[in-house]
C-alpha cells in the first residue's frame, strides 16, 4: 500500500558491496600504498602529554607514537576518550538484521536495494536465496518515526547479543507487511546484529578535538559509516596532512560545546 506515500525515489545506480570483500579490498590497497595494518592488536588508551596526545598504548604496553592521532574507533571511541580525559556525547546501539528465506525468488520479491523512511526498514536481496532485512525503529533520534526511541543502547560494545532471536527477526518482517505484502510468505534463518555508534543528531563527529593538538576524530557514523567510509577517509587524511577542510565544518566535534 501506498496511501500514505507522497514520493519516492528511483535511483538505477544505486547499489550496495559486500562488506567483508570491500573491507579486505581497502586493506589490500592501504598495504599497497604503504600502510602498516596490525591485526588482532587492541588499543588500551591514549597517550596525552599536557595538552597533546602524543600517541597510543597497546595492550601488551607498547606505545605507538604519532604527531596526530586519528580516533576511528566506532562504538569504542568514547571508552578511548575518556583515557585522557576527553568525551563526546556518543552512545551505541545494537542494531539486529533479519535473515529470510527466499530461495530462487529473492531478486523476485526484492530487486533492489529498499529503504523506506516512512516505515523504518531497509532491505535487499543477498545472492537469490536470502534477503537481508533490518529497521531502526528504536533507534536513531526518534525524528523519523513516532515509534523510535533508544531501547537498543548497549553499555559496553565488547558485551552484547551477536545473536538475533527469531521474535526480532518477525518484528523486522512485519513492518514490510503494508509494502510487499510477498515478504510475509518468507521463511527466517538466523540473523545477526551489529552496533552503531551514534550522535545526538544522527551525524558523523569528524574533526579535530577542541581543548587538545594532535586528535582528530572520525566516529558518530550513526549507521551511516561503510558507505561515506571512503570519502571520510579522504577528507579526514586531507585535514591531517594539509589542514582545515571546509566540506568537514558542518561535523566538527565542537558543535556539541558549542550546545
Amino acid at each position: 500500500a501506498l496511501d500514505n506515500v507522497a514520493m519516492a525515489l528511483w535511483e538505477p545506480e544505486y547499489g550496495y558491496a559486500d562488506a567483508f570483500g570491500a573491507t579486505n579490498a581497502i586493506a589490500r590497497a592501504a598495504r599497497a600504498n604503504g600502510a602498516r595494518i596490525m591485526q588482532n592488536t587492541l588499543v588500551e588508551s591514549l597517550q596525552r602529554q599536557g595538552d597533546r596526545i602524543t600517541g597510543v598504548t597497546l595492550t601488551d604496553g607498547t606505545v605507538l607514537e604519532a604527531g596526530t592521532v586519528v580516533l576511528a574507533a566506532g562504538p569504542w571511541t568514547r571508552r578511548l576518550l575518556a583515557t585522557v580525559g576527553l568525551d563526546l556525547p556518543l552512545h551505541v546501539e545494537r542494531h539486529p538484521m533479519a535473515v529470510l528465506d527466499a530461495a530462487g525468488k529473492a531478486r523476485q520479491v526484492m530487486p533492489f536495494a529498499w529503504c523506506d523512511d516512512i516505515s523504518c526498514n531497509y532491505a535487499r536481496p543477498d545472492n537469490d536465496g536470502v534477503i537481508l532485512a533490518g529497521t531502526w525503529a528504536g533507534g536513531g533520534t526518534g525524528l523519523r518515526h513516532e515509534h523510535a526511541g533508544r531501547p537498543r543502547l548497549v553499555q559496553n560494545p565488547d558485551d552484547y547479543m551477536e545473536g538475533v532471536e527469531e521474535q526480532e527477526s518477525v518484528e523486522i518482517l512485519e513492518t514490510f507487511a503494508g509494502r510487499v505484502p510477498a515478504m510475509a510468505e518468507l521463511g527466517i534463518r538466523p540473523g545477526y546484529a551489529g552496533l552503531y555508534d551514534m550522535s545526538p543528531d544522527d551525524l558523523p563527529v569528524i574533526g579535530a578535538m577542541p581543548d587538545v593538538e594532535g586528535l582528530v576524530v572520525s566516529a558518530g557514523s550513526s549507521g551511516h559509516g561503510f558507505k561515506t567510509g571512503p570519502a571520510v577517509g579522504e577528507a579526514v587524511a586531507r585535514l591531517v596532512t594539509e589542514g582545515a577542510q571546509p566540506i568537514l565544518a558542518p561535523f566538527s566535534p565542537d558543535r556539541f560545546r558549542a550546545a
